[in-house]
């Protein structure tokens, strides 16, 4: 989970996938603000869609806590692990029972 912290850094959300073989591999963040938001091209969750263990994106210059777009982004796909990366480190978020709940958290 380590290597989430490489690509912290810049002004926009970046994000991505973690595969099923533990591949970290970043996406073209395509969101309107990407300043603020995220969102995966739908050609790219095609492409991967078998293989998604995990889903992560960052929050430049901000903790690494839940926004309202992040909770939907969840319920959306509650069969996936969430993992944001932000100023004070990488939490991971899973919804179990229609709940989303934090996992763990990882401080840098």
């Amino acid at each position: 989970m380590k290597d989430l912290f490489e690509f912290y850094g810049g002004d926009e959300e970046r994000c991505g996938f973690i595969l099923s073989d533990g591949e970290v591999i970043e996406l073209k963040n395509v969101h309107v603000e990407p300043t603020s938001g995220f969102e995966i091209d739908p050609e790219d969750i095609l492409r991967y869609i078998d293989r998604i263990d995990s889903i992560w994106h960052t929050h430049p210059n901000s903790p690494s806590v839940l926004s309202g777009e992040d909770k939907l982004c969840m319920e959306a796909w509650p069969q996936v692990t969430h993992k944001i990366v932000g100023d004070d480190g990488i939490t991971t978020y899973k919804v179990i029972n229609g709940a989303v709940l934090n996992e763990n958290h990882l401080p840098r």
